[in-house]
């Protein structure tokens, strides 16, 4: 699921890191939050590696991730973050629920953009 993006054009190839910050409502324990950034370009689109957020007995759990994109050439630039819930990997004990879910609160996406030096 894509939760918030930014569009923007250069006119020089530039180096850019995104942030995300949010709090995971009732994730429960054998459970776990995914978060990754994807970038679309014109001709390419890149994702980062999902980055997990482990379920707890806490009502929220509070995340914060980045990832960069280096190199990224000139033009029309969509960035953005996107979530999901899955259950623990394999091997984990106790009762599973078949349908994980969660819900995102308190949320900020940042983007910084950086011309890459000639």
């Amino acid at each position: 699921m894509n939760l918030m993006q930014q569009s923007f054009t250069t006119d020089v190839e530039t180096n850019i890191v995104a942030y995300f910050t949010g709090q995971f409502g009732s994730l429960e324990q054998l459970e776990e939050g995914r978060l990754f950034f994807w970038l679309n370009l014109p001709d390419t689109y890149l994702e980062s590696p999902d980055q997990a957020i482990a379920g707890n007995v806490e009502p929220r759990t509070t995340a914060t991730v980045m990832w960069s994109f280096e190199n990224v050439p000139t033009g029309d630039v969509q960035i953005g973050v996107g979530a999901r819930v899955e259950q623990h990997p394999v091997g984990a004990l106790g009762s599973v629920n078949p349908a994980p879910s969660s819900d995102l609160k308190n949320c900020a996406f940042t983007v910084f953009v950086t011309p890459v030096e000639p």
